[in-house]
């Protein structure tokens, strides 16, 4: 009974560690990116007026990341998926991969904690990685926004810079994560299927 109570709450932390990692993370960037628009134009105008609502600012903080981190896995799949770009990445000989859903279920099934191991821990980080890609390119976006309406600022034009280049560098990262993935789940296959072999009576 404690074993399958156990079971249960670390598939519970799993899921949260995900969601923290996919979505979260790269939800509170643009919210600090905000923030940070906030101190150079306004005066800290917004900041102060949120901060009044410190009672329930955790929370709210918590679930506007978590909001944002959704929005910015839609905005990616139009920008980056939908629009074809993904498909010419794809064709560059380092990001070049076949993905197979089957060989994947097949690895949960036959072998979890090898699953766990070897491929959910690539699956986390490859979210997170499109997650702070995103994150990214939004921050940029709304940057460009605040200087084409409020003037010119030195301090968000490095901000802009450093966001569109931390969006180039996690995008990359993230085909760099989803090839060396799948690489691993048709190695980690391959053994798994050998090793059935090799235990199969005569």
């Amino acid at each position: 009974m404690m074993d399958k109570v156990a079971t249960q709450i670390l598939e519970l932390f799993k899921h949260l560690v995900r969601d923290i990692f996919a979505y979260l993370v790269g939800g509170l960037l643009i919210i600090v990116n905000i923030l940070f628009i906030d101190t150079q134009f306004f005066n800290k105008a917004f900041y102060l007026y949120v901060i009044n609502y410190d009672e329930y600012l955790p929370v709210i903080i918590v679930l506007f990341s978590y909001g944002l981190g959704q929005l910015i896995m839609g905005f990616m799949y139009l920008a980056i998926e939908l629009s074809g770009i993904e498909k010419y990445i794809k064709k560059l000989p380092r990001f070049k991969y076949s993905s197979d859903l089957e060989d994947e279920i097949f690895i949960f099934i036959k072998n979890k904690d090898a699953y766990d191991f070897f491929v959910e821990r690539y699956n986390y980080l490859s979210y997170f990685r499109w997650s702070l890609a995103g994150a990214g390119l939004i921050s940029f976006l709304i940057d460009v926004a605040a200087l084409a309406k409020y003037g010119y600022n030195p301090i968000i034009v490095a901000s802009s810079i450093f966001m569109i280049v931390t969006f180039l560098i996690f995008l990359l990262l993230h085909y760099q994560t989803d090839h060396d993935f799948n690489s691993r789940v048709k190695i980690l296959n391959k053994v798994i299927k050998n090793i059935d072999k090799q235990n199969k009576p005569e």
